[in-house]
């Protein structure tokens, strides 16, 4: 697969949520991945999911499935290799979900954080803009009427 298919933190996320309640039921991977990834609406996340549940189904490791399909970070990748070296898979799951959960939330904040005074200089400007090309000129018209004038540095 293509860089293009990396997925998102949210999606990482919901991936190794899913993935942990299935290994906590007991379910086989491989019936559990096809089964709960299925109703997936997002076409290009269901084939990743669906490349992960074959890889499996091929005898291969839950670790060499992910790096396969080149859309988990090596990361996740290597934790899912730790856990099933140490048989704590679940674990590593649910922490992976909480992680990319929290990373989603950051990220999220960090937008929310720039977006506000960048909104707030746009306007600014366009205040200021308008103040300069507008209410200046007519305040030196009023006052070539009224016979004064206005010095240059205020024009």
């Amino acid at each position: 697969m293509k860089k293009s298919t990396m997925l998102t933190e949210e999606e990482i996320s919901l991936f190794c949520l899913q993935t942990a309640y299935l290994l906590k039921a007991g379910v086989p991977l491989y019936d559990g991945m096809d089964a709960g990834m299925s109703d997936i609406r997002n076409k290009r996340v269901s084939e990743v999911f669906k490349a992960v549940s074959r890889s499996v189904m091929e005898y291969n490791t839950l670790e060499k499935s992910l790096r396969d399909t080149n859309s988990f970070p090596e990361y996740v990748c290597s934790m899912v290799g730790l856990g099933e070296a140490s048989g704590r898979l679940e674990e590593v799951f649910m922490s992976l979900s909480s992680y990319y959960d929290k990373e989603k939330r950051i990220r999220n904040s960090l937008k929310q954080a720039v977006t506000y005074p960048m909104a707030l200089f746009v306007i600014m400007a366009l205040v200021v803009s308008v103040l300069i090309f507008k209410v200046l000129p007519m305040f030196e018209s009023i006052f070539a009427q009224l016979g004064g004038s206005v010095s240059q540095t205020a024009s």
